[in-house]
């Protein structure tokens, strides 16, 4: 339970200044494929939900998701608790620094500076409340593709917080320090045309080290080495999966972000487990992601232990409310 603490009426703030890009997320759209509409929403998922649990909110409430290498937010009115994940993270407010191990308390006049973590190229801020924006198709999260949600954030543009329980501080929280930055391989399993492609392409996938394309977004990570050696052949469409690993005519491999078609016509070589799709998120134009192969009962077992750490970590928050990154007054 969270310790009772000043209450927090929500706050209006302002972007003042953004070295990058910023969206409202949530748990995005599941389920909606069959419409044509990406499931879209955080894509770390496990960084947006610690950052929620900071502050006390349910675990999908809308955050904003913050590629960039730093962002500057003034709190114009109002007040409200703020995390920011994956730590460590460099947070300055009110001359003080933190490294995201706790949460803050934003009040009128706060200046707010988050900076881009090492080993994240994406990063997320929680408020008490969540983020209000307007839901379409029952989530607020900005869908590049489908191009809804709530537009890309800019400078000058007002966030509105909602109300949040009181609460206060979280100080120190973090045991499970691999959590949030799980190095190594990415995991992968065969894909359905493994096969129909040649066994030479799954092998020089997971051979050596690859390099994120600048051209990486949300809706697919490009993969820059050589070409795979592909027998290629047309597939009839099929539907997708986030982290399916397609293979182009030319034998560029692309991985399928959180905002991926639907559906999709390129042989699929391998699909990234479920338990690592989070670290996807996280990879930086430039940075350089090794794969490996795993069997199906591996990527379960690996899927239940992500859950069971999470929750450990949720749990673990219940002992750390105290404190204030602010000077006592």
């Amino acid at each position: 339970m969270i310790e009772q603490g000043p209450r927090n009426l929500g706050a209006t703030i302002r972007v003042a200044a953004l070295g990058g890009t910023a969206f409202v997320e949530d748990k995005g759209r599941p389920g909606l494929g069959h419409l044509g509409v990406p499931r879209a929403g955080a894509w770390d998922w496990v960084s947006a939900q610690l950052a929620n649990t900071l502050v006390g909110n349910p675990p999908d409430a809308a955050t904003l998701e913050i590629a960039a290498s730093s962002v500057v937010l003034e709190v114009l009115e109002g007040s409200c608790l703020g995390a920011a994940q994956p730590a460590p993270i460099e947070v300055r407010l009110a001359s003080r620094l933190d490294l995201g191990f706790s949460s803050f308390r934003l009040e009128a006049g706060d200046r707010l500076e988050l900076r881009r973590p090492p080993g994240s190229f994406r990063y997320y801020l929680a408020v008490s409340g969540g983020i209000s924006a307007k839901a379409v198709l029952g989530s607020s999260s900005w869908d590049s593709l489908a191009r809804i949600g709530p537009d890309p954030l800019r400078r000058g543009w007002l966030i509105q917080t909602n109300p949040g329980a009181p609460g206060r501080q979280a100080k120190n929280w973090l045991k499970d320090a691999d959590l949030a930055i799980q190095p190594g391989p990415l995991r992968v399993l065969p894909g359905p045309h493994a096969q129909a492609v040649g066994a030479e392409a799954l092998r020089c996938l997971v051979s050596g080290s690859w390099t994120v394309s600048p051209q990486s977004d949300r809706t697919g990570i490009r993969l820059d080495k050589e070409a795979l050696p592909v027998r290629y052949r047309e597939v009839a469409p099929m539907g997708m999966v986030p982290g399916a690993i397609q293979v182009t005519p030319s034998g560029e491999p692309i991985v399928l972000g959180v905002n991926h078609a639907p559906t999709g016509g390129y042989p699929v070589v391998a699909v990234v487990i479920r338990a690592d799709l989070h670290r996807l998120g996280r990879l930086a134009p430039g940075e350089e992601v090794c794969f490996v192969l795993t069997s199906y009962p591996e990527a379960r077992r690996a899927w239940e232990r992500l859950l069971e750490r999470v929750q450990r970590a949720v749990i673990d928050l219940s002992c750390c409310w105290s404190g204030d990154l602010r000077p006592a007054s």
